[in-house]
């Protein structure tokens, strides 16, 4: 099992399942070092690759917006659908 490599300054020193090492990836924490909140920038890179993403948490949108994530879009709780 080979260990992800991450960015300067962050190491992971307990051991890493290959099922762990599909969430905690490299870009899921560099999501984070962009204003991402861990667990937003977990379930963003838990997607297939090229698969939409859709929330209702604007402040969320906004931050991934800033970071550049591709593929989201929001949802207005308030306004039903029509």
């Amino acid at each position: 099992m080979s260990t992800p490599q991450y960015g300067p300054g962050i190491e992971i020193t307990g051991r890493i399942t290959a099922d762990y090492a599909q969430i905690l990836t490299p870009a899921a924490l560099a999501f984070v070092a962009h204003g991402l909140e861990f667990a937003d920038a977990l379930h963003l890179c838990s997607r297939p690759p090229g698969a939409p993403f859709v929330s209702f948490d604007q402040s969320f949108l906004r931050a991934a917006q800033r970071a550049g994530v591709p593929g989201i879009s929001g949802v207005n709780a308030r306004t039903p659908p029509q």
